[in-house]
């Protein structure tokens, strides 16, 4: 498990929390309108860290690869797409495998 930075108030990172995660895209003919709460993303204790950047105080880069992240939480969307509306609310629950990010 990682304990975080406290140096550089970096959190404890498996689960990671994430409290409140908005997108709004629009392009053409489709918008996209979702949310998501109370959401984790587990599986950080198990990933190699590859490349870390220290930009300042307030930014950190890093290359990481995972072998499975898995994430779950409640979400909202609305979404339009050449005129045809969608909506929906619920739980989600998805499983990455061979995860490679740049962060």
């Amino acid at each position: 498990k990682f304990p975080g930075l406290s140096d550089i108030a970096l959190p404890p990172l498996d689960p990671l929390l994430i409290g409140h995660l908005n997108l709004i895209q629009t392009n053409g003919s489709m918008t996209i309108d979702a949310t998501s709460s109370n959401s984790q993303i587990k599986g950080f204790s198990n990933a190699s860290f590859v490349k870390f950047k220290g930009l300042n105080k307030n930014f950190l880069e890093f290359e990481m690869k995972a072998p499975l992240l898995i994430f779950s939480g409640t979400y909202r969307m609305q979404a339009k797409l050449l005129g045809l509306s969608m909506r929906g609310d619920g739980n989600y629950y998805n499983t990455y495998s061979k995860v490679q990010a740049v962060i």
